[in-house]
């Protein structure tokens, strides 16, 4: 099965930080849910939406225990997966 889902890249500003991304289905980081810890590199990759459904992320920057402000809110639908492969299709019988 392939896989499908929202990658969410970001830009890393100060190096050796590790990152933390949250999400929710509202554009309001105080009700949001932490998804990830200690991501060490762009891009996240979140396979675990409903369809059709619009989520908000958010990234953190952790760096020697400190964790940053939240980045700016960016939005997508999930998106539906992928159609299941076309049947095959069975060539005439023939006797050997």
């Amino acid at each position: 099965m392939a896989l499908h889902g929202i990658s969410i890249p970001w830009t890393e500003m100060t190096p050796g930080c590790t990152f933390n991304v949250y999400n929710s289905t509202t554009n309001d980081f105080a009700t949001s849910t932490q998804i990830a810890t200690g991501v060490a590199a762009s891009p996240y990759q979140f396979s675990t939406g409903i369809a059709g459904t619009l989520y908000y992320f958010w990234i953190t920057a952790v760096l020697n225990g400190e964790e940053s402000g939240p980045s700016n809110a960016v939005d997508q639908n999930f998106p539906s997966p992928p159609p299941p492969p076309a049947a095959p299709v069975v060539g005439a019988p023939t006797q050997f």
